[in-house]
């Protein structure tokens, strides 16, 4: 049996209370083996530490949510909405950017709250990397693997829809998809409630075509990494189909 805890906050406070500076925002699927996810993490800040000048990879500073909210608050951690909880400020002081961490089932593409962090990234200018056990995507390490987790990752990239995203939480998911709108319903729906009353009435308010926006410029930001993978891998047909979605060139 758990012990009762003598201090109610997140991990992260315990370990360190007077807090750390961000280097990297991590975005992932809490189904992720986590052993991977350390994996993947190693990895990249091996690759990453000429960004970082952390010759020690240990001193690399990952915000998690998992560890960085307080557990025994949630709900008033995450708050009322999505812009106003710690993943936004979390975003904001990164100072090196953002990483998804993904699979060979390229989960987080399936996950509401992984899409609004890429959604909020670019927003805030952020830069966006995709990575693995080996690192980016675009790393030369672990290239034997990559032929099929390319064609995988992309296929993810094609599926990705708002309105398909799942959430632990149902009240997370309209929080978010009210927040990514296309404009023109969102001007007509000024207030969440108002949102939530109509989705009730109709599902069909949060299902296709109430998101084009954020799924266009959503495909065009993820297909950038995975474009700079292909093109790493010599693939010059998924280097043209990213680039038909809006990646720039390798």
């Amino acid at each position: 049996m758990l012990r009762h805890p003598l201090r109610k906050c997140s991990y992260a406070e315990l370990l360190n209370p007077h807090g750390l500076l961000v280097d990297y925002f991590v975005s992932h699927y809490w189904g992720h083996p986590f052993k991977r996810t350390i994996a993947s993490l190693r990895s990249f800040a091996l690759e990453a530490r000429a960004h970082t000048d952390h010759i020690d990879i240990s001193r690399t500073t990952f915000w998690i949510c998992l560890f960085a909210l307080n557990q025994h608050r949630k709900a008033e951690e995450v708050g009322d909405s999505p812009e106003e909880g710690p993943f936004n400020r979390a975003l904001e002081q990164a100072s090196f950017g953002v990483v998804m961490v993904v699979d060979e089932q390229v989960r987080p593409f399936q996950r509401i709250w992984c899409l609004y962090e890429v959604h909020r990234a670019r927003k805030l200018n952020q830069p966006f990397q995709l990575i693995d056990d080996f690192g980016t995507l675009a790393s030369t390490q672990g290239r034997a693997q990559r032929g099929q987790q390319l064609q995988d990752v992309f296929k993810g990239l094609q599926e990705v829809r708002a309105h398909k995203a799942q959430a632990s939480d149902e009240s997370d998911r309209l929080k978010i998809l009210y927040q990514i709108l296309d404009p023109p319903m969102r001007r007509a729906l000024p207030r969440f409630e108002a949102f939530e009353n109509r989705v009730q009435g109709n599902p069909q308010m949060a299902g296709p075509g109430q998101f084009t926006k954020f799924d266009s410029d959503l495909g065009r930001l993820l297909a950038q990494p995975v474009l700079e993978m292909a093109a790493s891998l010599d693939n010059s047909d998924l280097v043209i189909n990213c680039a038909a979605m809006g990646a720039a060139g390798a």
